[in-house]
C-alpha cells in the first residue's frame, strides 16, 4: 500500500497519484510500519493547510476608500460652516428683537409705577403688581442675552470646524488627483464679521452690529460662490443647484440689513424680519442640497 504523504491515505501499490488529494505517489512504496517489513521513506504527517496571509487591498481599492472619506469629510465641513453662518444670521433677528424690547423697558423705568395715575388713585395690588410684572421683564431680558451669548459661541465655533474641515478635505481631494481649489476670502470675510459684530456693537450700537452682520452674509455668499467650483470638478448632481438656491437665500437676506441700515424703522424691521427669516430657510434647503449630493457622491445617501 502507498500512504499519500499529504492526506495520509491508503492507495494501492500501483497508484502514481493520490486518489484523495492527486499528490504524486512516486518513490513511496509500502506503508510505514506494516506487516511486510517494508520500511518505506520517512513519512511527513498530514500536511495541514497554510494560512494565507490576508489579501492587501488593491489600489483601486483603497483610492475609493480615501475619496469616500474625504466626501464625507466635505459634506460635514458644509454642514457645520454654513449652518453656523445661518445661525449667526438668525441670531442677529434675535438680538435684534431683544434689544427693541430692552429699551422699550428702559423707557418704562423713566416713569416708574406710582400709586397715583392722574385722579386716579391705584389699589397697592396693583402698583406691587406693576412692579412685579417689570421685575419678570427684566430677568427674561438679562437670560435672552445669555442664551445670545451661548449660542453665538456655538455658532463660531461650528463655523471655525466647517472651515477647517472644508480645508482638510479639500487638500485630501486634491492629493487624490482631482484638481479642487475653493478660495478663502468667503471664509476670511465671515470671520471679519464675526469680529466687527462684537467690536463695533459695543461701540457704534446697531449701526456697527449690523455692518459685522452684513459681512457675515457677504462671506457666506463668497464661500458658496467658490464652493462650487469645488462641486463642478467633483461632479456632485444635485449640488450646483444647491449653490444656486443657497446662494439666492443669503442674497436677499444681505439685501434686507441693507434697507434696514438705510432706513431703519418699526415698520420697516418688521417686514424685513419676516423676509430675513423666509431667507434663512432659503439658504438652510440651498445647503441641504449640496450635503445631500455629496452624500449621493460618496454612496451614503439614496439617489
Amino acid at each position: 500500500m502507498k500512504v499519500c504523504p499529504r492526506c495520509g491515505f491508503s492507495n494501492p501499490d500501483d497508484a502514481i497519484y493520490c486518489a484523495r488529494c492527486g499528490y504524486p505517489l512516486s518513490g513511496y512504496t509500502a506503508q510505514q510500519g506494516t506487516s511486510y517489513g517494508i520500511q518505506g521513506p520517512v513519512q511527513p504527517g498530514p500536511s495541514q493547510a497554510t494560512p494565507q496571509p490576508n489579501p492587501t487591498p488593491s489600489p483601486d481599492t483603497s483610492a475609493k476608500s480615501a475619496e469616500r472619506k474625504a466626501l464625507l469629510q466635505l459634506s460635514k465641513g458644509v454642514n457645520y460652516f454654513w449652518g453656523g453662518v445661518g445661525f449667526l444670521l438668525f441670531l442677529s433677528i434675535f438680538v435684534t428683537v431683544l434689544a427693541g424690547a430692552s429699551m422699550s423697558f428702559l423707557d418704562s423705568l423713566q416713569q416708574p409705577p406710582t400709586p397715583v395715575q392722574g385722579n386716579v388713585v391705584l389699589p397697592p395690588q396693583v402698583v406691587e403688581e406693576q412692579v412685579q410684572q417689570e421685575v419678570s421683564t427684566a430677568k427674561s431680558i438679562i437670560e435672552g442675552f445669555f442664551m445670545f451669548i451661548i449660542l453665538s459661541i456655538m455658532s463660531i465655533y461650528w463655523t471655525h470646524k466647517g472651515a477647517n474641515m472644508l480645508g482638510a478635505s479639500i487638500n485630501d481631494l486634491r492629493g487624490l488627483g482631482y484638481d479642487v481649489n475653493m478660495s478663502g476670502a468667503g471664509v476670511k470675510l465671515v470671520y471679519i464679521g464675526i469680529a466687527l459684530t462684537i467690536v463695533l456693537f459695543f461701540l457704534f450700537g446697531f449701526l456697527g452690529f449690523d455692518i459685522g452682520v452684513i459681512l457675515i452674509a457677504l462671506g457666506g455668499i463668497v464661500a458658496l460662490l467658490s464652493f462650487r467650483r469645488v462641486v463642478n470638478v467633483l461632479e456632485v448632481k444635485g449640488a450646483g443647484r444647491g449653490v444656486i438656491v443657497g446662494t439666492a437665500g443669503l442674497s436677499v437676506y444681505l439685501l434686507t440689513l441693507i434697507i434696514l441700515v438705510l432706513d431703519f424703522s418699526f415698520n420697516t424691521f418688521l417686514v424685513m424680519m419676516f423676509v430675513q427669516i423666509f431667507a434663512i430657510i432659503v439658504a438652510v434647503i440651498g445647503v441641504g442640497l449640496i450635503i445631500k449630493g455629496i452624500q449621493r457622491r460618496a454612496g451614503v445617501a439614496r439617489v
